[in-house]
C-alpha cells in the first residue's frame, strides 16, 4: 500500500488576513480543512518582490507574520463561542475539551501558536474538533537562490532540524530537462534526487504516512 499526500498550493498570506485583508476568511477557511501546513519562506533577492514589499527578504519576519495572523484567527475562533469557544451550534463540548480550549487561549493571548505552546498530545487531540489552525503540524521550506546553495544548511538552520532549504527556480529549470540531464545537473550541484522527493518524504514523516506490504492469500 503506497503512502500518498495531496499538496494544495494557496496564495501567500497577507498581513491582516485574520481581519479579512487579502483572501481573508476564504484563505483561512481553506486552511482549516488540511492536515498540516507547509510554510514557504523566500530567502533570495527578487527585485520585483522588493519593489512591492519595500524590503529585502527576511524569512524569519515572514514566518512571524504568518504565525501572527494564524494566532489571531485561532484566538477569534476560541473566543467566538461561550467563554472559551465551545464550538458551533448544536455541538456538545465536554469539560476536558473546554479545559483544553481555555489553556490554548492563554497561549494564543500571548501570541504563541499552539504547536509552539508545549501542550500535551492529549490536549491537542481535544482541540481537533475546533479546527484551530495552529494545532496543525508544520513543515518549513526556505526558498533560496542558486547562488545560495552552499549556504542552504545555514539558511534553514534557524527554523529547526526538519526545515528544508531548496531553490525552487533551479528545480523548475531542471524539471524541463530530459531525465538523464536533470539527474546529472542535480547530482553535480549536490542536490541528489531533487526537491520533490525531499519535500514528499518530509511530508510523509510529518503526517506519519508509511508505505507497507501486505501478505497475499
Amino acid at each position: 500500500m503506497p503512502a500518498g499526500v495531496e499538496f494544495v498550493d494557496i496564495a501567500a498570506l497577507a498581513k491582516g488576513a485574520s481581519t479579512g485583508e487579502g483572501l481573508g476568511n476564504r484563505f483561512l477557511g481553506s486552511l482549516r480543512e488540511v492536515d498540516a501546513l507547509v510554510y514557504v519562506l523566500r530567502a533570495f533577492e527578487d527585485q520585483s518582490v522588493m519593489t512591492a514589499t519595500g524590503g529585502h527578504p527576511d524569512p524569519a519576519d515572514d514566518l512571524a507574520t504568518l504565525e501572527f495572523e494564524l494566532v489571531l484567527a485561532d484566538l477569534a475562533a476560541v473566543q467566538g463561542g461561550s467563554p472559551a469557544g465551545e464550538g458551533g451550534p448544536g455541538r456538545q463540548v465536554h469539560p476536558p475539551e473546554i479545559a483544553a480550549l481555555e489553556r490554548a487561549q492563554t497561549f494564543l493571548d500571548e501570541g504563541t501558536p499552539i504547536y509552539r505552546a508545549g501542550m500535551s498530545a492529549d490536549e491537542r487531540d481535544l482541540l481537533k474538533a475546533s479546527f484551530l489552525l495552529t494545532t496543525k503540524p508544520i513543515l518549513i521550506v526556505v526558498n533560496i537562490g542558486e547562488d545560495q546553495l552552499e549556504e542552504a544548511a545555514k539558511l534553514a538552520g534557524p527554523f529547526g532540524e526538519d526545515a528544508l532549504a531548496v531553490s525552487v527556480q533551479l528545480e523548475s529549470e531542471a524539471a524541463r530537462l530530459d531525465p538523464e540531464e536533470r539527474s546529472e545537473l542535480l547530482e553535480g550541484l549536490g542536490l541528489g534526487d531533487g526537491v520533490v522527493p525531499r519535500v514528499a518524504r518530509a511530508a510523509y514523516h510529518l503526517l506519519g504516512r508509511r508505505t507497507f506490504l501486505t501478505p497475499g492469500r
